[in-house]
C-alpha cells in the first residue's frame, strides 16, 4: 500500500521568493521484492522517479540535481526510518 507525502517550502523576501513542492509516495519493499527498478540510496532506502504529473512541462530532476537529493535523503535516513509504518 502506497502512502502519499507532500511538503511545501516557501520563502518570500522583498524582491524575490522561492516555492518548492515535494510530492512523494512511499511503500515497503520486502527482501524478496525486485528492486532493480530503484536506486539504492542507503542500505534501507531506495528511490524511484516517475513522470512528473504536477508540472508536466518539466522532466523532473535534472541529472546534476539528483546527487543533492540523494545526499539530503542520506542525511534524514534515520528520521525516515524512525517514522516509517513498515
Amino acid at each position: 500500500m502506497n502512502q502519499k507525502y507532500e511538503h511545501t517550502f516557501r520563502i518570500t523576501k522583498s524582491t524575490w521568493g522561492i516555492f518548492i513542492k515535494i510530492i512523494a509516495e512511499y511503500t515497503s519493499l520486502s527482501k524478496s521484492d525486485d528492486k532493480t527498478c530503484c536506486t539504492q540510496i542507503t542500505p534501507n532506502l531506495y528511490a524511484l522517479f516517475e513522470k512528473n504529473d504536477v508540472f508536466p512541462e518539466t522532466d523532473g530532476l535534472l541529472d546534476e540535481e539528483i546527487p543533492f537529493l540523494w545526499r539530503g535523503l542520506e542525511l534524514v535516513e534515520q528520521q525516515i526510518e524512525a517514522r516509517t509504518p513498515y
